[in-house]
């Protein structure tokens, strides 16, 4: 439900430092929105990655998709996490998982994919990070009325501050996750939830939850003198999570209800002859396991392409500038249109000073093992850079900055060439890699320096 002016103006200023989502209780829904599209896949090791845009419902397999992630702290009451998708009052009921803290809040596209309002509530993620790997279950919502962090196609989730460093050694920002959906950890069958009465036999609403995978759709049945005329009648799917009945005269008692999974399967309760505000009912059964198989979702690292006519990322976390120094013309022009090796565009780092360099980073750390190799294309405007130098930094075991060793890119002059160079050796104590940097080791300054197509080869 979306947050009220307290809690809004709350969440905005949290926003600002580690993420975002409505983490309501209590207000009416906002407006939702969702968007489709298809993506092409790219192989990655075991795995395979596909930059996901949000609008597509995906499917419960194995397959690996990049995402961003966020953390927050989601809302709670004496302890127990609340959230849009309304299983607070329930928590009780539901998974350990949900209990512990271990949920996540999808960005609004992806919360309403496919057009259907809270179509993510309370299915289940494997998010796998920089340094492990956990199951979350969507009980929120990243709303765009928030933060910048939940707007586009791009699937984004926000982690609940209490479990984000198991996934990343970082303390907030976006950082970079792999994902897939997987089966929840239930026991027992579905359940319902009504969160309002019987009001003049024509108003009742109810959450479904213990969902072993995602809802597709509840149906209610009443008697065949009611509104329903004996025949299943879809209920109405709210943002928070509500599947209504109202307005739309007396279903007509006992009433049966049935719920649909995303798999196509529908499991039923057994009739209901009355209702009554907090009224909870357990189904007959609970949807089959859809047996996912494969082994956890490895997390794919930063994107390859770190340049290739712009910085490399996906939308909202992108390689970028890292406090590039000492250049004498400024600022590395990312957008340079001159003499180019290939495409639109390429860096114009400019001249170097004695020691100065540009650094591009990623907002995450990686383990330089996730890489074989870099290669660029390299050359000056006129004349020779002699002593340019590539080298990483990042952190060392102990979480403190650490620098790698240096390769030697040999003489640049004004002709483009292609540069490979071996990862391996020039780890030294870096655990954690976050900054690739060429820099001028002399102390003479360089002619103007372009670079192209840099890409980070895996092993």
């Amino acid at each position: 439900m979306g947050p009220n002016g307290a809690m809004r103006a709350l969440t905005f200023a949290l926003c600002l430092t580690v993420g975002c989502s409505s983490s309501s209780s209590g207000d009416e829904p906002d407006a939702s929105s969702s968007d489709g599209g298809t993506t092409e896949t790219t192989p990655v090791g075991d795995a395979v990655v596909v930059p996901s845009d949000g609008g597509d419902h995906p499917p419960l397999d194995s397959t690996c998709r990049f995402a961003r992630a966020t953390r927050y702290p989601i809302a709670r009451k004496a302890g127990v996490p609340q959230g849009t998708c309304g299983f607070g009052p329930v928590a009780a009921d539901m998974p350990d998982l949900f209990q512990k803290g271990y949920v996540t809040a999808p960005n609004e596209a992806f919360y309403n994919r496919g057009g259907v309002p809270a179509a993510a509530c309370g299915e289940c993620f494997e998010l796998s990070g920089s340094v492990g790997a956990i199951t979350v279950m969507a009980a929120d919502i990243c709303d765009i009325a928030c933060c910048d962090n939940c707007r586009g196609d791009v699937v984004a989730f926000d982690v609940d501050e209490s479990h984000w460093k198991e996934i990343v050694d970082q303390t907030g920002g976006n950082v970079s996750v792999g994902y897939h959906p997987v089966a929840c950890p239930v026991t027992g069958n579905l359940k319902a939830y009504f969160t309002s009465g019987y009001q003049a036999g024509d108003r009742f609403r109810l959450v479904v939850y213990n969902h072993r995978i995602g809802v597709d759709a509840v149906e209610v049945k009443g008697s065949a003198s009611g509104a329903t005329k004996g025949a299943w009648v879809p209920l109405v799917r709210t943002v928070d999570n509500y599947f209504d009945w109202t307005g739309r005269g007396d279903a007509g008692l006992p009433i049966t209800l049935r719920v649909k999974s995303t798999k196509g399967q529908w499991v039923e309760f057994a009739p209901l002859d009355k209702l009554s505000a907090d009224l909870k009912v357990v189904a007959t059964g609970q949807f089959d396991d859809p047996a996912l198989g494969g082994a956890t979702c490895a997390w794919p690292g930063p994107e390859d392409w770190v340049y290739k006519d712009a910085l490399g990322g996906i939308q909202g976390l992108l390689w970028r500038d890292w406090g590039s120094y000492e250049l004498l013309d400024g600022a590395p022009d990312y957008a340079h249109k001159d003499g180019c090796q290939a495409g639109a565009a390429c860096i114009r780092v400019g001249r170097m000073n004695a020691w100065g360099a540009i650094q591009i980073g990623f907002p995450n750390t990686f383990a330089p093992s996730t890489y074989a190799a870099i290669e660029f294309w390299a050359r000056t405007e006129s004349g020779t850079a002699p002593k340019l130098k590539f080298y990483f930094n990042g952190k060392d075991a102990s979480g403190a900055a650490a620098t790698g060793k240096m390769a030697d890119l040999g003489p640049v002059d004004a002709t483009w060439r292609k540069i490979r160079i071996d990862l391996a050796p020039l780890v030294g104590t870096v655990d954690r890699a976050q900054v690739v940097r060429v820099s001028n080791q002399s102390n003479d300054p360089t002619p103007a320096v372009l670079l192209d197509e840099i890409h980070l080869v895996r092993p």
